[in-house]
């Protein structure tokens, strides 16, 4: 079993959007992903999970849920960032 905290750092990224309303008008949206009116770099969370280990390999599944809006507009909407991971491992 795991269980515990995590604390991230988002360092680059970038976004491409496009919104059709109504088809009579569209929206696109090109450029950086982190900033003032977009989204936060820094993220609290928890993740937790599972792993069986045989021999020499590893085999698992974790969830990881952020605790922190990571939204910057604040436009009646939460964000947050959440993972599923299936993780296969190899011993040396």
């Amino acid at each position: 079993p795991k269980l515990g905290p995590y604390l991230a750092y988002g360092i680059v990224g970038s976004i491409c959007n496009s919104y059709d309303y109504d088809d009579n008008f569209e929206y696109q949206y090109e450029g950086y992903y982190f900033g003032k009116h977009l989204h936060r770099r820094f993220d609290l969370g928890l993740t937790t999970g599972a792993s069986v280990d045989y021999c020499q390999f590893s085999f698992g599944l974790e969830y990881t849920r952020g605790f922190i809006d990571v939204d910057a507009i604040n436009n009646g909407y939460n964000e947050f960032n959440q993972t599923v991971s299936i993780v296969l491992g190899y011993k040396f």
